[in-house]
């Protein structure tokens, strides 16, 4: 006489198992937990090992073994090294691309991002102040620009100054001409008047500004005193680059050149 055996056993009142998946205490004689049941844990995108926590992608061995090398970013080639593909401005969103070339570039920590990578930027820049090609009735337009709506002084920075040349003006077309011809950037300040125009300052700085004023010097007519002493700023033997600590000499005669700038732009009537 063949006896069959029951297909569920009966289990005692104070039974605990596992669930098979996560782990879990259960009190069912199923292998999973209702959870695993109804929504089941992802597997590991690398190995393929099933997962034990919902809120992971990749195993604890497979984590490991990408976070103890660098590996670039999928999307923008970034070396990084955490246990994803991407670095976290791509992750945020999709990094920029180049308006020139297409290659992707990485998204800087303010809210602007770029537009141009580090190659199309210098290929710009050097194309940007190559004066070759400037005739002398737009050097001589630019000098009466100077000379009615600008400014030639010395600028502060960290250590010392620099020489600037800035021209204003509320026309867009002037700073687009400027900016197309002689480089140089471009700071737009809005009013607080609604009526009144935005003003924009076109600037250009260090050498690229020292260059352009020996050039418009010959025809330059108010400010012939501030383009020399602008330009003598570089003619020192001796002169320094970058941010260590000048010679008490270098730095007096910075100095000097700056309070002579500043006393020839001061506003007002001339004392005599």
């Amino acid at each position: 006489m063949c006896v069959m055996e029951p297909i569920f056993t009966k289990r005692p009142a104070d039974y605990r198992g596992a669930c098979a998946v996560c782990g879990a205490t259960i009190r069912t004689v199923a292998k999973v937990c209702r959870r695993c049941y109804s929504n089941p844990l992802p597997k590991c995108a690398d190995c393929g090992k099933q997962l034990t926590n919902r809120g992971t992608v990749r195993c604890r061995e497979c984590r490991d073994r990408l976070i103890s090398k660098h590996h670039p970013c999928v999307d923008c080639g970034r070396m990084i090294q955490r246990a994803s593909t991407r670095c976290r401005a791509c992750f945020v969103g999709s990094p920029p691309t180049c308006v020139d070339c297409g290659k992707r570039l990485r998204k800087r920590a303010d809210e602007r991002p770029p537009t141009l990578c580090r190659e199309c930027l210098n290929r710009r820049f050097d194309t940007a102040y190559d004066w070759s090609q400037v005739t002398d009735v737009e050097l001589a337009y630019l000098a009466g620009m100077i000379d009615g709506e600008g400014h030639i002084g010395l600028a502060p920075t960290h250590t010392s100054w620099i020489p600037m040349v800035v021209v204003t003006s509320t026309d867009e077309t002037v700073m687009t001409w400027l900016t197309e011809h002689f480089g140089g950037n471009v700071v737009r300040h809005d009013r607080r008047d609604p009526r009144h125009k935005p003003r924009m300052n076109w600037r250009l700085d260090g050498r690229h500004a020292t260059d352009l004023l020996g050039l418009v010097l010959p025809y330059l007519v108010i400010k012939p005193t501030q383009a020399r002493l602008a330009i003598s700023y570089y003619e020192q033997p001796s002169f320094q680059y970058g941010d260590r600590k000048l010679p008490q000499e270098e730095y007096d005669r910075r100095r000097q050149l700056h309070e002579q700038l500043k006393s020839l732009n001061k506003r007002g009537p001339t004392l005599t």
